[in-house]
């Protein structure tokens, strides 16, 4: 089975990038991780390439019509070949490739974090609360902190 990812920066190693990599990395071989990363290039393709992983590169979220274009792309390129897309993020504020996903017929998995919504604007946090209660009705595993 693949699964594909979004969550995995770019240029970094961090917390989430460490959770991603270590599932990556000892998951059972039948279970193989695709990445969509908000970048051209990834600091972590090696890791990746080891695991028999591959990474679909697109534009950052800040590139709105560009980064819906690209999520459509990567959910119709893989249509048969993922069984679900996991969604580890920051907060549910930008969730339209998440409802794209199972638009597309996709099983979903979202993980929020949520954990600096006091440092955000108003609007974040309300969009944050919005997209939560718009995503309980759906068919969606929600792992939220």
């Amino acid at each position: 089975m693949r699964i594909l990812t979004y969550g995995l920066a770019a240029d970094k190693l961090a917390g989430i990038e460490t959770f991603l990599l270590n599932m990556n990395r000892f998951m059972s071989e039948e279970i193989v991780f695709d990445y969509v990363i908000e970048n051209d290039h990834t600091i972590h393709q090696a890791a990746i390439d080891e695991k028999g992983g591959k990474c679909f590169f697109i534009s950052p979220k800040r590139k709105m019509l560009r980064n819906l274009r690209d999520w459509c792309r990567v959910l119709k390129q893989n249509k048969g070949t993922c069984g679900a897309v996991y969604f580890n993020m920051y907060s549910l504020a930008w969730s339209v490739p998440i409802f794209l996903a199972r638009l597309y017929g996709y099983r979903v998995v979202v993980h929020a974090h949520n954990n600096n919504l006091h440092d955000c604007g108003a609007l974040l946090r309300m969009l944050h609360k919005c997209n939560k209660q718009l995503l309980k009705p759906m068919k969606i595993t929600r792992l939220t902190n």
